[in-house]
């Protein structure tokens, strides 16, 4: 496992396409509607964590400058902000209630853009037990914790992952310890599914992108 992190933290370092712009999201977005765009891909943008929904909004705008007109939106968030931390999760910078965003507010503000938007509202322990009919194509996971993230991953696993492009918004959190946090949890996952992640896009220092396929084993 940790040689396996360490290998991919190194091809991190050495692929990246490093971006500082004052809204990493934009850039973010616009490499990866860029890439289903080049590719030729359909499918779905699925978010975990919305907040008060900006990422999702600049999502919506860049699916629309590359024509994906039929992309579909999911996100999935408590909107009762963050759970209370356990175990390693615990940091002095979070605490429970912490990005809470009104649901009536980001529903407004993202279907103001006319294009089709799901919200699952509610605890990952509720939302993420059954399969829904969507096609994963782009994931955004704000979990910020690592044991929201293995809930995530865990759940992705019922899909078809071959071209996913999936960003991670807290990457470089816990210091950037590749045993704390998102990294972790997306380490262990790889190991666990078979996962090759190809490094796509670091964004401000923030955000981590990779390209997915299962390896046929």
């Amino acid at each position: 496992m940790k040689r396996f992190i360490r290998s991919l933290l190194t091809s991190v370092r050495h692929r990246v396409k490093t971006e500082t712009s004052r809204m990493p999201f934009e850039s973010a977005f616009k490499d990866a509607l860029g890439f289903i765009h080049r590719n030729k891909l359909d499918g779905d943008y699925i978010e975990f964590g919305i907040s008060t929904g900006s990422s999702m909004v600049e999502a919506v705008h860049y699916a629309a400058h590359f024509g994906k007109h039929t992309m579909t939106f999911h996100g999935f968030d408590s909107f009762e902000g963050m759970p209370p931390p356990t175990g390693q999760d615990k940091e002095e910078s979070w605490k429970e209630g912490d990005m809470k965003g009104s649901y009536e507010s980001v529903t407004k503000r993202v279907w103001a853009h006319n294009y089709s938007v799901k919200f699952y509202k509610g605890w990952y322990t509720d939302t993420l037990q059954e399969k829904h009919t969507f096609v994963p194509r782009i994931v955004h996971v704000d979990s910020d914790y690592y044991t929201s993230a293995v809930e995530v991953l865990t759940f992705l696993s019922k899909y078809p992952l071959d071209g996913v492009v999936i960003m991670f918004n807290d990457w470089f959190h816990f210091n950037g310890n590749p045993e704390r946090g998102e990294q972790k949890a997306f380490a262990e996952w790889c190991v666990a599914e078979n996962i090759d992640a190809v490094p796509f896009g670091t964004y401000a220092g923030k955000i981590q992108s990779f390209i997915l396929n299962r390896r046929k084993v």
